[in-house]
């Protein structure tokens, strides 16, 4: 990983590492006068990824906290009534079956939520995108997680990549130039499922899991606190292609 500041302002930097699970803390202050603050603060991050197909399914892990953890709601998948009558229109397909059922439910959210950025942001929560009837993958995400949740399905929030350039003959997918968001859903006696609501599919070697969680203030990539004057933005830029051979 690799920090500069643009416009050659000193820097104090400390990286901290925590395990088991590995959690890259930076802690960032400026040496010089508030007047000196850099224009930008740029992290860089690489590394090589090995992928393995297993068509969507994980069995579940001995070191991961109770499925039951995964039914409770949180601050981005709130049920509201609209929010829980949206899910309840597919009981009769979740009564064929768990994995149809939600199927079914993922392309229902395809339908009824346009993908556009631009309008909702990283707060936004599953009642306001179905509302709104716009968002992207995170929004997609809850949505779905929020409507499991309302059946009293296990579901969790998964946060990572997709190939920027696929395999050829395979269609793009939506979200390659920035980081993804998938769901996983616990179907008894198979483990967990992942589905991609976004492009209305079962994720597999274009995906690059890196976390999951309750929701996206679990997972988010980075997280921190700016304190100072004046105002923020944060633009991000993703580049997944495959190893040379």
């Amino acid at each position: 990983m690799c920090l500069e500041a643009r416009n050659n302002t000193p820097l104090l930097v400390v990286v901290t590492v925590l395990t088991p699970y590995h959690v890259l803390c930076l802690h960032v202050s400026c040496v010089d006068s508030v007047l000196e603050l850099p224009a930008q603060i740029v992290i860089v991050a690489s590394g090589l990824v090995d992928t393995t197909d297993v068509s969507g399914v994980l069995p579940n892990d001995d070191g991961a906290p109770p499925i039951e953890v995964f039914l409770r709601p949180t601050e981005f998948t709130d049920v509201d009534a609209a929010v829980r009558d949206f899910a309840h229109g597919f009981d009769r397909a979740l009564s064929r079956g768990r994995l149809e059922g939600l199927h079914a439910l993922m392309g229902g959210i395809r339908e009824r939520v346009d993908y556009n950025g631009g309008v909702t942001d990283a707060l936004s929560t599953a009642s306001e995108v179905l509302k709104a009837g716009v968002g992207v993958c995170q929004d997609y995400a809850h949505l779905f997680i929020a409507c499991c949740r309302a059946l009293g399905v296990p579901a969790r929030y998964v946060s990572g990549y997709l190939l920027t350039r696929p395999p050829e003959g395979k269609p793009r997918l939506v979200g390659a130039d920035a980081s993804h968001a998938w769901v996983s859903v616990w179907v008894p006696r198979t483990g967990w499922v992942d589905l991609d609501p976004t492009n209305n599919l079962l994720p597999g070697e274009q995906h690059v899991t890196v976390a999951w969680g309750r929701d996206y203030g679990d997972v988010s990539p980075i997280n921190g606190i700016v304190i100072g004057g004046g105002s923020h933005s944060v633009d991000v830029a993703v580049d997944v292609t495959p190893a040379a051979a």
